[in-house]
């Protein structure tokens, strides 16, 4: 199915990057997924999930970045919140990392954990507690949203973009992958755009005649080119546009006008 895409603008601000912004310095990873999800103090509703991502936490460290990989109990929701918004966050395990990648149960515009936090914490909104790429962390440039529904298309001003990263890469519908795509996704990008290869590896779900999924890229820039040439040319292991997105908005502060440009393939959202 050919992608769609939806540009929505916000006054420009600054100047925008180079065609190929390349930095040779060494990158960084934090990746997490809920794998328990019975018996653990966030309920029973969902099941429990198998193994997503140690896959391409091996390939990052293939390719030299550094990082971390957590699952079951050591992947905790508060990592993800900003100390600038919730007075439990302590993003600054998260948001000091280039990618931060997340799989767990998700709805729209959050995810869910297994394990609570100390506080009780079991979810984690986008709008209401995380801010990834500035505020306290203000590293992440690119966020993988591994959950269904988690960056459904109806709901991208409302979700995604009070992030401040380069791209937000996920799905806007229920979702089904297994443990070597998101690795075979990472080592694409070395001649491939991180947009390219996403729809290429996810659109179908793994197996035969088990349908199709809907990922989405939105891209951020400031200003139309700006966004579109991030959604065109970032490209994770190929080095290219991997550095923090920058000018973000700061504690207390209000958030700088900017451009975001979104493509999808849409399989449907009915799930959501």
């Amino acid at each position: 199915m050919k992608p769609k895409h939806l540009l929505l603008t916000m006054a420009a601000i600054g100047a925008t990057l180079s065609l190929a912004e390349v930095s040779a310095a060494a990158h960084s990873y934090y990746i997490t997924e809920s794998v328990e999800y019975q018996n653990h103090g966030c309920g029973n509703a969902n099941s429990n999930l198998p193994y997503y991502l140690n896959a391409i936490a091996y390939s990052l460290g293939a390719a030299g970045w550094t990082g971390l990989y957590y699952a079951k109990d050591g992947d905790w929701p508060q990592v993800y919140v900003d100390g600038c918004i919730q007075s439990d966050g302590f993003d600054l395990i998260s948001d000091t990392h280039d990618l931060v990648i997340e799989a767990h149960h998700g709805s729209i515009g959050s995810f869910v954990f297994g394990y609570p936090s100390p506080t009780g914490r079991c979810s984690v909104s986008l709008k209401n507690d995380m801010r990834l790429g500035s505020m306290f962390g203000a590293t992440a440039s690119t966020a993988v949203f591994a959950s269904c529904c988690t960056l459904n298309r109806n709901h991208i001003a409302d979700t995604a973009n009070w992030q401040w990263t380069r791209q937000n890469i996920g799905f806007h519908d229920v979702t089904e992958f297994d443990n070597g795509m998101f690795a075979d996704w990472f080592n694409a990008t070395q001649g491939s755009s991180n947009k390219s290869a996403w729809f290429g590896h996810f659109e179908d779900r793994p197996g035969w005649f088990t349908g199709d999924n809907s990922p989405i890229v939105i891209s951020y820039g400031t200003s139309q080119s700006d966004a579109q040439n991030t959604h065109n040319t970032a490209k994770l292991k190929g080095n290219v546009l991997v550095s923090p997105r920058g000018g973000g908005p700061t504690c207390g502060g209000g958030q700088p006008y900017f451009y975001w440009w979104a493509e999808w393939i849409d399989h449907g959202n009915g799930g959501c």
